[in-house]
């Protein structure tokens, strides 16, 4: 089963997901999706945390910052690339694979590796749902760290039902609506000024080489 998971923390962990469940919607040039609308819940508190349309091949994501605003993400698997789309600014931000996983390297993460256990089926919202347990192990600065992320997956619609990190409430989809949804849903707007992420990448990694020379100086005057 091949499940992606574009829900859960667009923007704290956007890296992370890109770099992971999105590449590989990425590589397989498009996975088959259900054509649906839905709203995400936080189950304990009963907020609304996002919404998310698909069509075939692309994924819009909308979050709800603490600040009121909301922040946009659509994966299009034509570019195989994720963009955020800023409407206050009127800024878009471009996100290729290639310069996700290299954002990851630069972090100091190395691998990553995850294994799913299936737990049993399970009734999530009225919906007959497979549910699987992922041990995700990550090795960042020679550390090995690993998080542990519950999933409700009803395979009819090719989605998550609810879902809870470790840590974190669990987050529940609700208000499903099947069909196909808005074209333009999914397109960049045309007037839009588009940000040249490898140009801000190299200046974030310029100032990391210099605090990590800074370090090692440091430690050297201390040996």
């Amino acid at each position: 089963m091949t499940k992606i998971d574009f829900k859960t923390g667009l923007i704290i962990a956007f890296l992370a997901i890109f770099a992971g469940s999105t590449s590989t919607f990425a590589q397989k040039g498009g996975l088959p999706l259900v054509p649906k609308y839905a709203e995400d819940y936080n189950k304990k508190t009963g907020e609304l945390v996002g919404k998310t349309w698909t069509n075939e091949k692309h994924i819009r994501g909308e979050l709800k910052l603490e600040s009121g605003k909301t922040q946009i993400i659509i994966f299009r698997s034509d570019s195989a690339k994720a963009y955020m789309v800023d409407p206050e600014k009127k800024i878009i931000m471009e996100f290729p694979t290639e310069q996700v996983l290299s954002i990851s390297k630069m972090l100091g993460e190395t691998s990553r590796s995850s294994r799913d256990e299936f737990i049993g089926k399970e009734t999530v919202e009225g919906y007959e749902c497979e549910h699987y347990r992922t041990f995700l192990t990550i090795v960042k600065n020679g550390q090995t760290v690993t998080t542990v992320r519950e999933s409700w997956w009803y395979p009819p619609y090719k989605m998550e039902i609810m879902s809870k990190e470790e840590g974190l409430d669990a987050v529940v989809s609700r208000n499903i609506k099947l069909g196909a949804q808005p074209a333009e849903l999914f397109e960049l707007p045309k007037d839009y000024k588009f940000i040249n992420v490898n140009a801000e990448m190299n200046k974030v990694q310029d100032m990391m080489q210099n605090m990590q020379q800074m370090q090692d100086l440091f430690k050297k005057k201390n040996e």
